[in-house]
This record gives C-alpha cells, sequence and structure tokens, in this order.
C-alpha cells in the first residue's frame, strides 16, 4: 500500500534491476510556479494549487509521434544523475529583431557551477547554390527561435519507398540539413540551433544536433545505454533486463545537460536570453527534502531520502501565466519484503508551508509492470 503525505502526486511501485533483484521505486513530482521576490534578478518557485497527476507515458508535440518528445513519462524506475530540461524560446533581448545571438543555462549552489550550456540561435537561413558551391544566406531577423530538435540539425527523407521505413538522421529525425542536398538544386533548409563551437561550412558537413529539451529513447546515445538485445538475450535473458543495461537509459537530457550528483535544493539556475524581454534571471530551487518510510509490524520502520532526479523547466506557453517548472524526486531501494506499507514524507522550509498545504493532486496508480520494465 502507497500512503502519499506530500500535496504532490506520487506512487511507488516493484521492478526488477539489472541485476534480476526485486526493488522498488517511490516516485514524487511536484509542479512549480514562478514567484517575483525583492531581489530583482531573482525568482523563486511555489506549488502550482493545481497539481494534476503523474505522465504515465511520454506526450510529443502535436500528439504526433512522428514529432519530438514534449515532455517524457515520469514513470522510470531510476535516474543515476540529475536531468536539467528546457521547452521555450531564445529571446533576442528587448524584443529587438537579430540575426543571430546566444542563449545559455547554468546550475550552480554554494560550491560553484554545476552545470553550464550555450547554444548559438539563429533567424531562418538556408543553403543556396551558386557556381562557386553552396553559400550560407544571410539569416532573417527574429525575436525569438524555438528551441527544440525541429530547428536544429537533423531530418528525414520525405520520398522513400512505402514498402521500406523512412531512413531518417538517428540523431534526431526533426530536424533541418539532413540529408545533404548532393547534387540537387537549391534552397535547402540549415539549423537555427547550434553549439558555440559549430560553424556552417557546407550543407555536406554532419552535425550534433543542440538544443536543451528531451533526447528520445529511439536516440542513438540512449540505445547504447540500453544493453545486448541480441538473440541471445531473446532465449536466455527475456524478459529481464540485458546484462549490460545501463540506468543511465533512463536520462532524458543530454549528456551535457546531467549533473552526475543529485540536485538537493536550494540550487540557482540561470537562464540567459530564454524570456522575453529580459536579458537574464536567476530561479532558486525550493528547499524541500522528500522521504521515503516502509512501514513493519515486526521490525523496525526503514526511513530514505528521495533524490531530485530531474529538473523540467517548461516555458513554452506564450502566457507567462502558464509557465510551469516540474521537479521530480525518486527513490530506488531492494523491495521492502514484508512491509505494511509505503509513505512519501515533505519536510519544507516554514515559509512555505501554507503554499504546499492548499494544492490539488490527481492521485495515480503505478504501470503494469513486468520483470522487463526494472
Amino acid at each position: 500500500m502507497f500512503i502519499n503525505y506530500t500535496p504532490f502526486p506520487g506512487t511507488a511501485y516493484d521492478n526488477f534491476d539489472v541485476k534480476r533483484r526485486l526493488t522498488t521505486t517511490t516516485i514524487i513530482r511536484g509542479r512549480f510556479r514562478l514567484h517575483t521576490t525583492n531581489t530583482e534578478d531573482l525568482l523563486i518557485l511555489r506549488p502550482d494549487p493545481e497539481q494534476g497527476g503523474l505522465e504515465a507515458k511520454d506526450r510529443y508535440y502535436d500528439n504526433d509521434l512522428n514529432q519530438p518528445v514534449q515532455r517524457e513519462s515520469d514513470y522510470a524506475p531510476y535516474k543515476p544523475a540529475t536531468d536539467i530540461i528546457f521547452n521555450g524560446h531564445a529571446h533576442s533581448g528587448n524584443q529587438q529583431p537579430r540575426p543571430h545571438w546566444r542563449c545559455g543555462i547554468r546550475v550552480e549552489n554554494d560550491q560553484g557551477i554545476l552545470l553550464e550550456k550555450q547554444l548559438n540561435v539563429s533567424g531562418e537561413h538556408q543553403w543556396e547554390k551558386h557556381r562557386q558551391g553552396w553559400q550560407l544566406s544571410e539569416p532573417q531577423l527574429t525575436t525569438r527561435v524555438h528551441l527544440y530538435p525541429g530547428n536544429t540539425y537533423g531530418g528525414r527523407i520525405a520520398e522513400y519507398d512505402p514498402e521500406t521505413p523512412a531512413k531518417t538522421f538517428a540523431a534526431n529525425p526533426h530536424g533541418k540539413g539532413w540529408p545533404p542536398p548532393g547534387d540537387k538544386p537549391g534552397p535547402h533548409p540549415a539549423p537555427q540551433i547550434l553549439t558555440p563551437a559549430t560553424t556552417l561550412t557546407t550543407p555536406e558537413e554532419e552535425q550534433v544536433p543542440a538544443h536543451f529539451s528531451w533526447i528520445p529513447r529511439t536516440a542513438p546515445q540512449r540505445q547504447q545505454k540500453a544493453g545486448s538485445m541480441d538473440e541471445s538475450w531473446l532465449n536466455h535473458g527475456h524478459p529481464f533486463l540485458p546484462k549490460d543495461f545501463d540506468d543511465a537509459y533512463h536520462q532524458g537530457a543530454a549528456d551535457d545537460q546531467q549533473i552526475s550528483q543529485h540536485l538537493k535544493g536550494n540550487e540557482i539556475i540561470t537562464l540567459g536570453l530564454l524570456l522575453p524581454n529580459i536579458a537574464w534571471r536567476r530561479i532558486q530551487l525550493p528547499d524541500y527534502q522528500l522521504f521515503y518510510q516502509y512501514r513493519f509490524d515486526d521490525q523496525d520502520d526503514i526511513l530514505g531520502r528521495l533524490l531530485l532526479d530531474t529538473v523540467f523547466i517548461n516555458l513554452e506557453d506564450p502566457d507567462p501565466k502558464a509557465w510551469r517548472i516540474d521537479l521530480t524526486w525518486r527513490s530506488r531501494t531492494p523491495a521492502a519484503t514484508g512491509s505494511t506499507k509505503t509513505e512519501a514524507l515533505l519536510i519544507v522550509p516554514p515559509d512555505h508551508r501554507a503554499e504546499a498545504g492548499s494544492t490539488k493532486t490527481t492521485r495515480n496508480a503505478p504501470p503494469k509492470e513486468s520483470p522487463h520494465d526494472g
């Protein structure tokens, strides 16, 4: 039995880990709104009165499975690091149209910078074929660029034999620039989001997709952590996980958006040119401490801490009142065989208690589990 004493939606369910041990995963997801403070450049988080429920499955843009992932499911057995995910736009600053600029995210605590990532963005531009070869057009002036996989490098072949699957750029089937144009006449779309180290010199050169959003489970960087699902595994291992499965498969962020030591609360996230009309803002994470507790009739109870492993900053909506930040805490422990119930507990700073006590949640049942789900 799972009893949730927190104001946030959550669940606990059993699953098997890579060593085929029965484990218990406990998940709590809190949804927060941004609030201003007396410090001009600092925003803080307060619980959203409407918490909703856990995301039981991945959501895609326009509810279309052929589009990028917009929000990944909350159900992951364990994440060994903290994901930092941002959905939204890069803004030029003061609504002044610009051809290109740089935006970024930084996460820091009292000890220093934990993560820093920057991206170069531009207005729409394209490769044009001239006598002397391919040339990149000047970017159109713009005030914002949508930071999602559709505007970075990648793509798919639209025209193909119906009897065979579409060919795609595996790391990002949704982007611009792939496949290279070859001998085809221009124009040919060019990606609008690049890493600072990338320079576009020819449409024939493959690039690394760059964005702040979710990396799909089908991407090579996640698939290579899923283990060897070969004939031997099918005959002797299935439905358990492959022996070389890596729990890092469950990380939904790019490798350079993961923090190896889980966040603890009170960290500062700085957004640079990611908010309209504002050059940069700092966001302070709440100092919330969440715990699981296994209750027993015939032995001492077991108490442990849930780890903050996902920070999802969702600023896509044009209305700032709809902006939300989701924080997910999770634990995975050996299954508490013989326990009568699992409880989720929350400790909050005194100035948060009124807000934390006035939320509405949608209760979730855990998904149906099989040994392979662990």
